[in-house]
């Protein structure tokens, strides 16, 4: 949707539940969208993507992150490895696919997966520690999920998938309902796993506090 003020115009577009994109065009009269959104500026990010923000900001807390992904395979490293200055913040990762995988590399206890099954809290709670531990890295975000279309069991329906963001003291761990074809669950993965990121370290609004929104 766009609001159209002189010189210029302001669109919005809902990504997820909570999570809007904002993009501001204009002349002469640019400023005058941060006028129009002060009263949001507190919890907005800067830049084309929140990979983009959150790269900046644990460079500069000079922190780093890895992922232990099984449904997604692999995309929310690449939405990282895909932005300039994610070397700085980004050593590598896991995709675990195979319960074997999930145990041998990031150390599931073999009970949890039999007793809980690979989609489920327990297993990205143990994913994540599993690959803060054996990473070093500052932050580990954990993904297993059923992202269709087959794969379903009761309970269990295809869309469910479980996110766990760990940084060695605090947990955020989420089961999400997620709908449409494959694609469009993985992809909604992401954002829920930055999201979530986002909401484990609210600080990085504090960075961003009174940083320009437009360029």
């Amino acid at each position: 949707k766009s609001l159209l003020p002189e010189n210029g115009h302001f669109e919005y577009t809902r990504i997820i539940l909570g999570w809007i994109r904002l993009d501001c065009y204009g002349e002469e009269n640019i400023n005058s969208f941060e006028t129009l959104i002060e009263p949001y500026m507190k919890r907005m990010l800067p830049g084309d993507s929140p990979v983009d923000a959150m790269i900046r900001y644990l460079s500069h807390e000079r922190k780093t992150v890895t992922f232990a992904e099984s449904c997604t395979g692999g995309r929310l490293a690449a939405a990282f490895t895909g932005r300039s200055g994610s070397s700085e913040i980004f050593k590598g990762s896991y995709v675990t696919y195979s319960n074997r995988i999930k145990h041998k590399w990031l150390d599931v206890p073999m009970d949890i997966l039999e007793l809980h099954g690979a989609v489920s809290s327990e297993c990205v709670e143990a994913m994540a520690r599993g690959a803060l531990k054996n990473s070093g890295s500052d932050i580990a975000v954990a993904i297993s999920g059923i992202a269709g279309p087959s794969g379903a069991v009761p309970g269990k329906p295809v869309g469910t998938v479980y996110v766990c963001v760990y940084n060695g003291i605090s947990l955020l761990n989420r089961r999400l309902q997620l709908e449409g074809d494959r694609n469009f669950i993985q992809e909604q993965t992401v954002y829920h796993s930055l999201k979530m990121m986002i909401e484990n370290d609210e600080k990085i609004f504090d960075f961003f506090s009174g940083q320009p929104l437009t360029t």
